[in-house]
């Protein structure tokens, strides 16, 4: 009589209804869906497991249920960073300025990516997210230089938050295709971002900087920015096609960027009421002449050697300002001449704060500065018309008084 062959343990029986669900020998239970990844448009298929039959067919349910409405994908495999990725390449790299875009880049590179990057992005939870942000805050400074008692620094609330609209954004459009059920970024609450005080320089510091670095290279570059409020990058993108020195205007059309190391110009500037033509206080034509003077000079003296960019403002052979070049140089002027340690952009605030001390008004100076809405000038400088406030209720004041008399 022949031996029978040595069998396999048989799954058990499954229930009508039950599909893909059967029991190993170890006792646990298990259930198989079969479905078309949307990510993919491949076939797949996703299990579960569980000590129960009761609690396998619930994940099963939850299976189907993802994959009824679309949202069940083979994502086990797709992290957090991979994800990052793909979302700034395809979706972002051709609707962000580059500045922008490489910006958000740079905080994935440096601190997304290293902090939660090998996270699988469907196992990704808010209290994770969260205290990634914390760690962030508290001591989230690649570069040991800023330390606060021996430890390193946190980021600033900008930043912070700056890193939770990248990992909102990528996980948004991940829900979007069904990678995720939700965005667990949404149940997250990201660092406020405080509001910085101005620090413009007074009328008697700005006549006394002046006066002080008249010789200096970038005398020309700090007056005109005083006479007209440019952003940095708008000042240093001026050409001279743009500057009428006898009408005295010039047009804001493009913007110098520095990008990874490298300047480049980049066509359209911040905002669409940052495009327009503004007029030059005589002292800055009277620089912007001699400028133009000089570098006809410069152009003579190197002939072929002179890189003719049209810039207005520029090295002796025509290259540009590197923007940190300028920003550097100008701290160190402040320095050098005993003044309060501000930023470049300080001087388009004290643009800005000079006007409104001679009695400009708010609006004037909005369009001046080229703000998208008078709210945003009174957001900032609301708080300077003060004073001017309370001299024109004095003056109603002596008014009424004089006739209850």
């Amino acid at each position: 009589m022949a031996k029978k062959d040595k069998q396999e343990p048989k799954k058990k029986r499954r229930a009508n209804g039950e599909g893909s669900v059967w029991q190993r020998p170890n006792g646990t239970w298990v259930a198989q869906v079969s479905f078309t990844d949307p990510a993919t448009g491949k076939p797949d298929r996703k299990a579960v497991s569980g000590k129960t039959k009761q609690e396998v067919l619930k994940k099963k349910r939850k299976l189907e249920t993802a994959k009824d409405i679309n949202r069940l994908v083979s994502n086990d495999k797709i992290t957090l960073g991979q994800w990052i990725d793909r979302w700034l390449e395809v979706y972002k790299k051709p609707a962000l300025k580059y500045s922008t875009w490489y910006s958000y880049k740079q905080l994935a590179d440096l601190h997304i990516k290293p902090g939660l990057g090998k996270k699988p992005l469907d196992r990704l939870r808010p209290n994770e997210i969260q205290a990634f942000y914390n760690k962030l805050s508290e001591s989230g400074r690649i570069d040991m230089g800023k330390q606060t008692e021996g430890k390193p620094a946190g980021l600033s609330p900008r930043t912070v938050r700056l890193c939770h609209i990248v990992i909102n954004g990528a996980l948004k459009q991940a829900t979007k295709e069904g990678l995720i059920m939700w965005n667990p970024a949404d149940a997250t609450d990201p660092p406020r971002q405080v509001k910085k005080e101005i620090a413009p320089l007074t009328t008697d510091q700005v006549i006394y900087f002046l006066d002080a670095i008249k010789e200096h290279e970038i005398y020309s570059v700090i007056v005109t920015d005083l006479g007209t409020g440019l952003r940095r990058g708008e000042l240093l993108g001026l050409t001279w096609p743009d500057i009428d020195l006898e009408g005295k205007t010039a047009i804001i059309r493009q913007s110098l960027l520095q990008v990874g190391g490298k300047v480049y110009l980049q066509d359209d500037v911040k905002t669409k009421a940052s495009k327009a033509t503004i007029t030059l206080p005589d002292e800055v034509v009277k620089v912007l002449k001699q400028v133009k003077k000089d570098q006809a000079q410069h152009k003579l003296l190197l002939g072929e050697a002179y890189q003719d960019n049209y810039l207005v403002f520029c090295r002796e052979d025509g290259t540009p300002y590197r923007p940190d070049v300028i920003y550097h140089t100008f701290k160190d002027l402040l320095k050098e001449h005993g003044l309060p340690d501000v930023s470049f952009h300080a001087l388009r605030h004290t643009f800005c704060t000079m006007l409104l001390e001679q009695n400009e008004e708010l609006s004037t100076v909005s369009k001046l500065a080229r703000h998208n809405s008078l709210s945003i000038t009174s957001d900032i400088y609301g708080h300077l018309t003060r004073p001017m406030r309370e001299k024109a209720a004095s003056k109603l004041d002596n008014i009424l008084a004089r006739k209850s008399k």
